[in-house]
């Protein structure tokens, strides 16, 4: 083969190979680094913490709870009690990504919360206008963000206009200022479009922003004084709930409530889910950026071959070996700055995919901060491949300048190949169990039908004007049923708690699916187990459903052997006493990962509520579009959104989604790596061993026969390496299934097959490659040697 070809060969490999795992290994280490930094860019934020309410129950069967919301008084009450707290702020969410009105009618989405005047002491943003203080204690008024002024035509013609959202008609809200956009690495980030003042509370829900006992909707955080640790508060925070909260009301409900701090850098980064996720990246960006810089010793290796004698006559000539490290070094260094520049367009040119994989644009992921770690990996990956490389050229002896080296440090190259095939067999692996446990999550059935099913938000509209929507697309050809309910399965239900008539003490906790309406439980095909489903027209009776879960539950607390259909309970929130008309099968209430485990009730009323659910005989796209033809005639007033319930449980499950796609794409480049090097390898097995191939063929060696020596080479390697990375996939694998409730099967078989698609990939590669030694003639193979 060409020398000259034979160098540019190499160096392309080389670079191209080093610029994939550049590419995709600094990028997963980025958005690492960016998850680590959350909220650490708040002045003081080591010394911001979060409240966290911890209830103890006094019965020793029952687990402890710690969650990360408080009653309305609980940061006020540090702030006044408590010398070491310097500052307190609390804030509760009015509507999360709803839409509101401006008084020209322009319509545009945004996250509501109420905030008290404190909240930009805690979380100082630079306001664009407006005084964050006055404005947050005025009735009616606001805050947005720069994000969300933009949107409304920029900060002088948001201030001073008034607006209302759909979902709270007739609550008008005059915009009183404009903060700068949080940035993206912080919690709170989704939460800080429109700050309504905390004096307005009691135009959108009761007013609770001053209580000790329940209603614990707020977030809370306090800024302790400099030099002071969370753990020193405990005893002032025990005689503080000591003096709020009534002893004798605790005692009946068998608990005690508690408050702990969690440190600001723990809200997002100490996240079991986030914790998880983030070693899982750091791995796979490893192992992106190993297999590249062992690709690139490989090259080095194969190129030893054409620089021996170059090397071999430098040193005749006098090169010391620091002369041929330099050159080593300068080498890698060029190399490394190609490398990177190609990778610096490949990470632009898909800065839409990583968007979408990762949730981050890249000017959020490559900052100064996270420069300077990249720049880090960066010299370290020089200085191996610079060291190492000067190494392999600074063994070459003088005597290679009048001989051909014939092994070539074949040692090395197996060993580079091994691992390279190590890390494929295990991305790859680990994709597919990924991709199995997206499709069991999706298809699961969650113990109710939601084929056909679509559904429509009513906030905000007339309780009449819900009912006739209601009845009018019941009336649709297309459509099989239509009900209304309170809650959507697929969310996250509000609790409360059970108790026995003329008993004050609290059982247990459940999830309160609140109200339904006629018909709900067949259309959802959840079936009764037990007694019997509501009545129609029955919403007088004082009925509940419970689920066969609460029907087990209950059983620890009562001596009813003939069942709970037919008894009676109370239910904190709902006044009076309810009778257990039925009981329902389990439903999976939320999605896989982000589940209830709790028991759960519905209730029953005649009245439209708040989420209207339409069966369709088909949901096919027209039928989808009639009835929001419908509705928008019904209700001018309303955007009207038919979901499709499939696509919604489907976006639930995004983030897995999004993972999958991220481990895939690591898994073309880890084998897009691997292939590179087994080429370059392939290719100088080839031309090492033409002599040999030619005396093989010329005593009757077949082509078939040449593939196999070449392949069985390949197949010692591969297939333990493979095997091994199947091994650590499965292991990954399992560490990443642990937030997940319901899990697929790891199973052999399913190792198995990922193994030999990769091993077929592998040797296809090898046969192709050597191909063309196999079916040259041996006689123009031995005049070339």
């Amino acid at each position: 083969m060409n020398i000259f070809y034979q160098k540019k060969r190499n160096k392309l490999f080389k670079i191209f190979s080093l610029a994939v795992g550049l590419s995709m290994g600094l990028v997963l280490l980025s958005k690492v680094y960016f998850d680590l930094s959350y909220d650490a860019f708040f002045p003081d934020s080591e010394r911001i913490y979060q409240i966290q309410s911890n209830i103890r129950w006094n019965e020793n069967d029952r687990e402890d709870q710690t969650f990360g919301q408080v009653s309305g008084g609980v940061a006020p009450g540090m702030l006044a009690e408590i010398p070491e707290v310097e500052t307190a702020t609390r804030f509760t969410f009015i509507a999360t990504d709803d839409i509101f009105v401006t008084a020209d009618k322009r319509k545009f989405v945004g996250t509501f919360l109420l905030g008290d005047t404190c909240l930009f002491d805690m979380f100082p943003l630079p306001l664009l206008a407006g005084n964050a203080k006055e404005i947050l204690s005025q009735p009616m008024y606001a805050l947005v963000s720069s994000a969300i002024a933009e949107k409304m035509g920029g900060t002088n013609r948001a201030v001073g206009q008034v607006i209302q959202l759909e979902s709270a008609p007739g609550r008008m809200i005059t915009i009183g200022g404009v903060f700068r956009a949080l940035p993206k690495n912080s919690h709170l980030n989704k939460f800080f479009d429109v700050i309504v003042s905390m004096p307005s509370i009691a135009r959108f829900m009761w007013d609770g922003s001053m209580n000790w006992i329940g209603n614990d909707r707020y977030l809370g955080y306090v800024k302790l004084v400099r030099g002071v640790r969370p753990e020193q508060l405990d005893i002032a925070v025990a005689a503080m709930c000591t003096r709020h909260q009534p002893a004798e009301l605790m005692q009946k409900a068998g608990i005690s409530l508690g408050y702990g701090l969690k440190p600001l850098s723990e809200v997002h980064g100490g996240d079991s889910d986030v914790r998880r996720m983030m070693l899982i990246l750091s791995i796979l960006a490893f192992l992106l950026l190993f297999t590249a810089v062992m690709n690139y010793l490989l090259a080095v290796v194969s190129s030893l071959v054409t620089r021996a004698k170059e090397i071999a006559v430098r040193k005749c000539y006098g090169a010391s070996g620091a002369s041929i490290y330099r050159k080593a070094l300068s080498g890698a260094l060029t190399d490394l700055l190609l490398s990177l520049a190609l990778s610096a367009a490949l990470v632009f040119s898909f800065r839409d995919l990583i968007l979408s994989l990762l949730k981050t644009h890249i000017s959020d992921l490559f900052t100064l901060r996270s420069g300077l770690l990249l720049l880090g990996v960066c010299t370290a990956i020089f200085l191996i491949a610079g060291f190492v490389s000067g190494r392999l050229y600074a063994s070459i002896p003088v005597a290679a300048a009048f001989r051909r080296i014939g092994e070539n440090k074949r040692r090395w190259k197996l060993g580079s190949l091994l691992l390279q095939f190590t890390v494929a067999g295990f991305f790859v692996c680990l994709m597919t169990v990924i991709h199995r446990q997206y499709r069991h999550m999706v298809d699961y059935y969650p113990g109710y039908s939601y084929e056909n099913l679509a559904y429509c938000n009513l906030s905000g509209v007339d309780g009449n004007l819900r009912q006739k929507a209601l009845d009018e697309v019941s009336r649709l050809p297309e459509v099989a049923a239509a009900t209304t309910s309170d809650n959507l399965l697929f969310d996250r239900a509000s609790g409360n708690n059970i108790m026995l008539p003329d008993d004050d003490k609290e059982l247990f906790n459940v999830a309160d699916l609140y109200q339904v309406g006629n018909g709900y439980l067949n259309l959802m095909e959840i079936p009764v187990t037990d007694g019997r489903a509501f009545a129609e027209d029955a919403a007088g009776l004082h009925e509940v459903m419970v689920s066969r879960s609460f029907a087990e539950k209950i059983e620890d607390f009562t001596d009813w052997d003939d069942g709970v259909v037919g008894k009676v309970i109370q239910i904190t929130e709902h006044q009076g006493l309810f009778t257990v008309c039925g009981v329902y099968e389990n439903v999976l209430l939320g999605v896989i990962g982000s589940n209830e485990d709790r028991p759960s009730v519905m209730f029953h009323t005649d009245r439209a509520t708040h989420n209207l659910l339409i069966k369709f005989h088909h949901q096919t796209t027209e039928a989808m579009q009639r009835v929001t033809d419908l509705l928008a005639t019904l209700l001018p007033d309303k955007t009207v959104e038919v979901i499709a319930y499939t696509a919604e449980m489907e976006s639930r499950y995004i983030d897995s989604r999004k993972f999958l796609n991220s481990v895939m794409t690591g898994a073309v480049a880890a084998l897009i790596i691997a292939l590179t090097g087994l080429i370059g390898y392939v290719n100088d097995e080839v031309n090492r061993r033409s002599a040999e191939v030619a005396i093989r063929k010329i005593n009757g060696a077949k082509v078939r026969e040449i593939l196999q020596l070449f392949g069985r080479d390949i197949l010692k390697i591969a297939l333990p390496a493979l095997c091994t990375g199947s091994v650590i996939a499965a292991f990954t694998a399992q560490k990443w299934m642990e937030g997940f409730s319901e899990k697929t099967n790891l199973s052999v078989p399913l190792f198995a097959l990922c193994v030999l698609c990769v091993l077929a990939v592998i040797l296809a590669s090898v046969a192709v490659n050597t191909r063309r030694i196999a079916m040259k003639n041996p006689v123009e193979t031995i005049k070339s040697e």
